[in-house]
């Protein structure tokens, strides 16, 4: 079962997370996970100590990639391409994560590299320093649904 959902998740698009099933296998544990556009994006990452990083490979999310999410997710870190694509692309797929009763934070890179560019420049402690600070998140929260009354007569 646990290779079908690796290989679910490979199929699915989502690079990076086939090894992040296999981490969440052996901890049982779901956490946050950083969500980036591509696979040198999530390499980056991974280089500069975010493990906990998946690819879409593309700008938008598909219910396939949700579902697997789900099951390795607590709170989803949009880190998308600083571009207007990408700037647009995050407030998509974080209403959509909303939907889906995930925390989101977006990640505003107030550079115009995207992560990749870090690793291609060597400037890896740059791009931890944007990751890691709280001032660049953009913190959003799930609706709560409302629990209708019973009304007694």
């Amino acid at each position: 079962k646990q290779w079908y959902q690796r290989r679910v998740a490979i199929m699915a698009g989502l690079f990076n997370a086939d090894k992040i099933l296999s981490l969440k296998d052996n901890n049982r544990q779901k956490q946050s996970i950083i969500l980036v556009e591509g696979a040198f994006d999530s390499i980056a990452l991974s280089q500069a100590g975010f493990q906990n990083n998946v690819a879409l490979l593309g700008s938008s999310i598909s219910p396939e990639q949700i579902e697997i999410l789900k099951k390795i997710a607590n709170k989803i870190e949009i880190f998308l391409d600083p571009d207007n694509a990408g700037r647009k692309a995050s407030e998509t797929i974080a209403k959509e994560l909303l939907k889906n009763n995930f925390p989101v934070e977006i990640i505003k890179n107030p550079t115009l590299q995207d992560a990749g560019d870090f690793m291609q420049e060597s400037k890896l402690e740059k791009l931890s320093q944007i990751i890691l600070d709280p001032k660049l998140k953009i913190q959003l929260q799930p609706k709560k649904k409302k629990v209708p009354t019973a009304t007694l007569r």
